[in-house]
């Protein structure tokens, strides 16, 4: 999972370059401007021996935009991170 390609913008998105992320991203289907799953699960490796934070976004029946989307799940994994790195 640490090599996944897809979905830089959604856990990865708003963490700082060098933190390790091993995740899996999913996409349900679409039609329009309806989405009926955007996802991201994962392991998000946190600096100075803090350990691991395991973390999984689904937004389910999305009608906004991809790029709102990731950024939802990017703002999601940040939110985490800063509290368990506090």
């Amino acid at each position: 999972m640490r090599g996944s390609k897809p979905g830089p913008k959604r856990l990865k998105g708003l963490l700082p370059p060098e933190i390790v992320v091993e995740h899996k991203t999913g996409t349900g289907s679409s039609a329009g401007d309806y989405c009926a799953a955007t996802n991201d699960i994962g392991i998000v490796n946190l600096p100075q021996k803090k350990g691991a934070l395991a973390i999984c976004v689904y937004l389910k029946a999305a009608t906004a935009s991809l790029a709102a989307r990731e950024r939802t799940i990017a703002m999601v994994a940040r939110a985490a991170y800063d509290h368990w790195t506090q």
